[in-house]
């Protein structure tokens, strides 16, 4: 199975369009990008078209998977030692991070749980899905868990 470079977040059409992806560039660099078109742009700004995107650079990928994953499947604090080594399970509900990385198709080792580090793009996104999928509000609510996190992040537009 190939692993996805991206994931639609939230579409709807209709008088305004509004479009939003993540996806992981070839430098290994987080785009959470959204486009609206039609009627609300053209009201708003005089322009048929708005383009906003936040940037997580690949450097923080790792902090940003399991902050999402603590949130998600309710990993406590301490953090455990395998934070920075690898995606083990031993230590909360693996059960249910197992039954999402297997509806994902997401490979991980049965005994610990680790996911490949060939498969961890694929789990960034299919969380990102998970957390802000379907939200209209998916870049403004990803910036918001950005923040509350402490991760560093680029956010511009373009009318």
């Amino acid at each position: 199975m190939a692993t996805p470079s991206s994931v639609r977040l939230y579409e709807t059409r209709g008088a305004t369009t509004i479009l939003i992806d993540a996806e992981i560039k070839e430098n290994g660099d987080l785009v959470l990008s959204g486009y609206d078109y039609g009627e609300a742009p053209e009201q708003t700004w005089g322009d048929s078209g708005y383009e906003y995107w936040v940037v997580l650079e690949a450097a923080h990928l790792g902090r940003l998977r399991h902050a999402l994953l603590r949130i998600e499947f309710g990993l406590g604090w301490p953090l455990p030692a395998w934070l920075f080594n690898g995606l083990g399970l031993d230590d909360w509900d693996s059960d249910a991070i197992r039954g999402f990385l297997d509806a994902e198709s997401i490979p991980y080792d049965d005994r610990t749980g680790a996911v490949a580090d060939a498969d961890k793009e694929h789990l960034t996104l299919a969380l990102m899905r998970r957390c802000f999928g379907g939200e209209g509000s998916a870049v403004s609510l990803f910036v918001d868990f950005l923040k509350t996190q402490n991760i560093p992040y680029r956010f511009d537009t373009w009318v």
